[in-house]
């Protein structure tokens, strides 16, 4: 399971993966953190979020 938990009142990101916490992390930590646990390459996950946002567009 992987948990992203952002403040509302900081803006600060927490990010959780099998009971590892990490605190206060920057957006591009969050990224590479995440294209890792899902065993993508850091483009990949940045291509799929352009695609995201075309689509709302």
């Amino acid at each position: 399971a992987i948990a992203i938990i952002v403040s509302e009142e900081t803006g600060f990101i927490s990010y959780s993966t099998h009971g590892n916490i990490r605190h206060n992390i920057e957006l591009a930590t969050l990224q590479q953190k995440l294209a890792s646990d899902l065993g993508l390459e850091r483009e990949e996950l940045e291509d799929e979020d352009a695609k995201e946002n075309v689509k709302k567009d």
